[in-house]
């Protein structure tokens, strides 16, 4: 009979060190884990679209933001914005074109 209350004890000990570790890196992994979640992207205020454009779609990427425009036309095309601390260094375009 002692040995099942030892038993027991040992099991309980077990137990609690187990789920006080599950708990321990549920809690790791939601609240001190924020430097994965956070974007390091520092975006301008405003960016410059090109007029009767409509912006479809936004990709941002390191220190590059990615534009998917159409125009009035029925054009697209792909606005590359480099930037650094904010602050556009340079821009490039590509149209897009069907192949029929």
């Amino acid at each position: 009979m002692r040995l099942l209350g030892a038993l027991v004890k040992v099991l309980l000990i077990v137990m609690i060190l187990g789920i006080s570790i599950i708990v321990a890196i549920i809690v790791k992994k939601f609240f001190f884990d924020t430097e994965s979640k956070i974007s390091r992207i520092i975006a301008p205020e405003s960016l410059y679209i090109p007029n009767r454009s409509k912006v479809e779609s936004i990709y941002l990427n390191d220190n590059r933001i990615y534009l998917l425009v159409n125009s009035r036309n029925g054009r697209q095309e792909i606005l590359i914005i480099e930037l650094e601390d904010g602050m556009e260094i340079s821009r490039k375009s590509v149209k897009l074109v069907n192949s029929e």
